[in-house]
């Protein structure tokens, strides 16, 4: 629609948000600070006696979610500027994926088995998808990814990155860490003084 009818930037943030709902809808990144809170709640336990309510939890790693899903959606299309930039980038980050998603269902004890196998089949899916578009894509380019296909993948690597966060934290954060570059690439943007 968007490639027909130009539309409203803020009306694609509310679609991207309204996708980040429909994640949390089904049980995915409701709890995606919960791990990490966990060292924080039992320090103030020990030195205050507080706890961390549920609801705060909850909370933060709902706004978490929205926040990753609208952020990283927009950090590759913002990306998307070279011919074989976004999609080589987007190679690089779905192959570290499918190393985390095939680490995690060969260590994680079958734990979540379902979880394990779709994160694996996720990986394979955006690995495919940008192997299939990226020859296409180098210098001249022949096509285009345009704001629909970078969203596209972006909620894909969201889905994937929010999936990592069942087993431990630190797979959450090795998620985020391998999606830094279009993160990193877009605050360097908005913050350079010739940006």
């Amino acid at each position: 629609m968007d490639d027909l009818r130009k539309i409203n930037p803020w009306i694609k943030i509310i679609g991207q948000v309204l996708a980040a709902i429909t994640l949390l809808s089904y049980g995915i990144g409701g709890d995606t600070l919960h791990d990490l809170l966990l060292p924080v709640d039992i320090r103030l336990q020990e030195w205050f006696g507080w706890n961390i309510p549920g609801g705060i939890t909850t909370l933060a790693s709902s706004l978490a979610t929205i926040v990753i899903v609208v952020g990283c959606c927009n950090a590759t299309n913002l990306m998307d500027g070279l011919d074989g930039l976004c999609g080589g980038v987007t190679a690089i980050i779905s192959l570290g994926f499918l190393f985390v998603a095939t680490n995690l269902a060969m260590t994680g004890g079958a734990l979540y088995p379902e979880i394990d196998g779709l994160r694996v089949v996720l990986s394979l899916v955006l690995l495919g998808a940008v192997l299939g578009f990226t020859p296409y894509n180098f210098n001249p380019a022949s096509i285009f990814m345009g704001i629909p296909g970078a969203c596209s993948w972006d909620f894909l690597r969201d889905l994937i990155v929010l999936l990592a966060q069942n087993q431990h934290p630190k797979w959450f954060l090795a998620s985020m860490v391998i999606f830094a570059l279009p993160v990193l690439d877009t605050a360097l943007a908005f913050t350079s003084p010739d940006g």
